[in-house]
């Protein structure tokens, strides 16, 4: 009987001793992830481009690189008639995208018209809601044809230099491109790991828009927003960092107070 109890408290201390070190493995990872996330958080706000760096205005379109709150501001927001100028990824048609080492390219867009409507092309819209009908215009400023990809996300962003204010993400209810464009859709192969744009006839399916050299493209989106969220709020914008600002992120504002 007395082995059997000094069995089973030997028993009872592995599974403690097991216990324990789980937990102080799984709390050392949490600490060190949170470190790891904190360095890489701490080396971003160490880099960015900011309006003390010399030479910014050279700096600022020419490689992908994270930027401060003042310069987002300043080169990066704009409202309805602006052209805002971005950089994005260097792509071309039936070119396979990885095997271009990421180049990037000054781009630009321009929201040329914003419409608020109950009723489109002879729809009408449910209660508490309203259609909103925004222009785009692409110009392909590059000297080569190459594929300008399709910004489409609006949101309602309050404070620039707060992402976190950024809320009620919309996508498009429909699109509509004009029918000589050459729309293209974006083709993953992992077997071949390759990722190319290729031509669509796919309304769903459109990622980007292949234009010459020298030439514009406009396209029309419209969205199904809660009629309380249409305000000075909303805007067409691209993010791609949650931390900090990229070069490759814009915000234009489709309402002015």
């Amino acid at each position: 009987m007395m082995k059997m109890k000094k069995y089973m408290v030997e028993i009872i201390l592995v599974i403690i001793l097991i216990v324990s070190a789980i937990v102080f493995i799984v709390n050392t990872n949490g600490d060190i992830g949170d470190s790891i996330s904190k360095e890489n958080d701490n080396h971003e706000k160490a880099t960015l481009l900011n309006a003390d760096t010399e030479d910014v205005a050279g700096k600022l379109y020419d490689i992908s690189r994270y930027i401060d709150t003042g310069l987002f501001e300043e080169y990066f927001i704009g409202q309805r008639g602006d052209k805002v100028y971005f950089v994005d990824t260097l792509a071309y048609k039936n070119v396979n995208i990885l095997e271009m080492n990421s180049e990037k390219v000054k781009d630009n867009i321009e929201v040329t018209d914003v419409t608020v409507a109950y009723e489109y092309d002879g729809e009408k819209i449910e209660d508490g809601y309203a259609f909103v009908i925004v222009d785009i215009k692409r110009t392909n400023e590059y000297e080569n044809e190459r594929v300008i990809s399709v910004e489409r996300v609006l949101g309602n962003w309050e404070n620039y230099s707060d992402y976190t204010t950024c809320k009620d993400r919309y996508s498009p209810y429909r699109e509509q491109y004009p029918e000589d464009c050459e729309k293209m859709d974006m083709v993953m192969n992992a077997d071949n790991d390759t990722c190319t744009y290729v031509a669509t006839d796919n309304q769903k399916a459109v990622n980007g828009i292949s234009v010459k050299s020298g030439e514009s493209i406009s396209y029309r989106l419209i969205y199904k927003i809660p009629a309380d969220n249409i305000n000075s709020t909303l805007v067409l914008y691209r993010r791609l960092n949650k931390s900090n600002a990229t070069n490759q992120d814009f915000a234009i504002r489709l309402f002015t107070e």
